[in-house]
């Protein structure tokens, strides 16, 4: 009877039957599955439509049934009829959990952990992951999925998707990859202040050195969009980039002048940044392209406490060669 309420996706019925008579969990069909075993075949031919249902039938059964995977792996196909994305998209998150356990996979070669990663859902690979499910992928079939990576770590990187960005490394992304601005997830990382997952990508073996198609450095970065200071120290004290302080980007600029173009996380924030690209060696009296140092820099875009700390650090025979700020800052 239970096998009849599985096929019909009737989970009050299984949940009644469970209810009443729990020995059925582990009771076999006339093909030696238990129920479970029979919830994990029909899922793998249904149609997507018939998820919904399925999804609470399954959740109802692992939460009830001690699995032998084994006996399942041996009893059960493994190859999904649907889309693995479309499970994951819609979130069913019990049938997900219960296809690794059989080491499942969509034509297209998709387990549920790695669609998941690849669809950027962290909550949904927080959960899978939780619950012990691993990628399920060989080394023949993480090099089929490869090269359909790359938008995947970028994104993951830009969302702050820690999981995620963890599990597209594990398959085998390009780590390095480049999108059409010359962006990699390190540098997307860290645009988005993702300290976590610019930590995780360091650790991979990330490139630091790696600049945009326009010249942009980590530091450049760091500086744009960090509201705290701890994103440029991990990335000078920790990494170590101390050989890019005075890069310039395509207009000249270095990341002490652009301390003084970026605002927006506060005046307090770049103060600090600059101080610590000064204690890292970076150049005062180095211009841009239209002729300005990163104290004249700071003094035309009136970041007042900036430019007085810039001109405090400059050299009598410096501060005689330039405009020094006003008397009323």
């Amino acid at each position: 009877m239970v096998n009849v309420a599985i096929d019909t996706g009737y989970e009050l019925a299984v949940r009644a039957m469970i209810h009443l008579e729990p020995g059925m969990l582990v009771g076999v069909d006339a093909e030696g599955r238990i129920p479970l075993v029979h919830a994990a075949q029909v899922i793998l031919n249904s149609g997507i439509d018939g998820y919904q249902s399925l999804d609470g039938i399954s959740m109802v059964l692992l939460d009830n049934t001690n699995i032998d995977i084994e006996a399942m792996k041996k009893m059960v196909m493994t190859r999904i009829a649907v889309s693995m994305h479309d499970l994951v998209t819609k979130d069913y998150k019990s049938t997900l959990q219960l296809l690794p356990l059989i080491e499942s996979h969509d034509t297209e070669g998709w387990s549920p952990l790695a669609s998941a990663a690849f669809n950027n859902k962290e909550a949904l690979c927080e959960f899978l992951v939780g619950n012990g499910c691993g990628l399920c992928l060989d080394m023949e079939q993480k090099e089929q999925l490869k090269p359909k990576l790359s938008c995947s770590i970028h994104l993951a990187a830009k969302g702050g998707h820690k999981t995620a960005l963890q599990l597209l490394l594990d398959m085998g992304v390009d780590i390095n990859k480049r999108n059409s601005d010359g962006v990699t997830a390190l540098l997307e990382a860290i645009y988005y202040n993702h300290l976590s997952c610019v930590k995780i990508l360091i650790e991979r073996g990330a490139d630091v050195t790696i600049l945009t198609n326009y010249g942009n450095s980590v530091l450049h970065r760091a500086v744009w969009r960090s509201t705290e200071g701890e994103m440029m120290k991990f990335l000078l004290d920790v990494v170590e980039t101390r050989e890019l302080v005075d890069i310039k980007n395509a207009s000249g600029v270095t990341a002490l002048h652009d301390c003084g173009f970026w605002d927006s996380q506060g005046p307090i924030v770049q103060l600090e940044n600059a101080k610590m690209l000064l204690h890292a060696g970076a150049s005062l009296t180095i211009k841009n392209k239209y002729g300005k140092t990163p104290y004249e820099a700071a003094w035309r875009q009136g970041r007042k406490e900036l430019a007085k700390y810039l001109w405090s650090q400059l050299s009598p025979k410096q501060q005689a060669q330039v405009r020094p700020p006003p008397s009323n800052w």
